[in-house]
């Protein structure tokens, strides 16, 4: 049997319709890895839905990174070097494909 280590920084995985997430407002991004992003400064969370359609919300995260990720050159590198590992996150999946 395979064992899994998971990683301190999940928080919890949550099954929601996909009306929960529409009042979102969704950035379409042109990148290989991301479809789109949204951000909430009022809950300083931003949201990813990579090309596989999965959604990840990730906590405590600075407007000014916001920005710096939707300026920067490739996102993925980005996300890769400055975002995956370093906030606490929760992978979002909806029940119904977008």
């Amino acid at each position: 049997m395979e064992h899994r280590h998971h990683s301190p920084l999940i928080v919890s995985v949550h099954v929601f319709p996909k009306w929960t997430l529409k009042p979102m407002h969704w950035q379409p991004l042109e990148s290989k890895m991301f479809a789109a992003v949204a951000y909430s400064p009022k809950t300083a969370t931003l949201y990813l839905r990579f090309r596989s359609g999965e959604i990840y919300a990730y906590f405590d995260f600075p407007e000014a990174q916001y920005q710096e990720f939707l300026q920067a050159e490739s996102r993925g590198r980005h996300f890769l070097s400055h975002i995956r590992g370093r906030f606490r996150y929760q992978r979002i999946t909806q029940s119904h494909a977008t």
